[in-house]
């Protein structure tokens, strides 16, 4: 059975929660806010991680953005991505107080 979570900014606390599901086999949607999808498009293929999480984002409806970080290996593409770029543990310029920021730390520390 395929377990889905789905997370938006404000992640409100549930970072023990988010580095659970991270770690488990299952579906995990984060939705962007404007700001982080900006900061991504600005950083377009500078970083490896930024090229992959744009690859990443499937534009919803209502304009907004998700990324599904157990979508074809998404996590481990963003891991990879950051050993790419110099064994980074962040997006270079995007704001470390954004969730997508401490998604990406998360991954990192796996």
């Amino acid at each position: 059975m395929t377990h889905f979570f789905i997370y938006r900014s404000p992640l409100s606390g549930d970072v023990t929660a988010l580095a659970d599901h991270l770690s488990e086999s299952a579906h995990f949607f984060y939705r962007l806010t404007p700001g982080e999808v900006g900061a991504l498009q600005w950083l377009g293929d500078r970083y490896s991680v930024s090229r992959v999480l744009l690859d990443a984002l499937q534009e919803q409806e209502d304009g907004s953005c998700l990324v599904d970080f157990g979508y074809l290996g998404c996590a481990e593409s963003v891991c990879d991505a950051l050993h790419e770029d110099g064994n980074l543990d962040r997006v270079p310029c995007l704001d470390e107080s954004t969730d997508l920021s401490t998604i990406v730390w998360l991954l990192a520390a796996r």
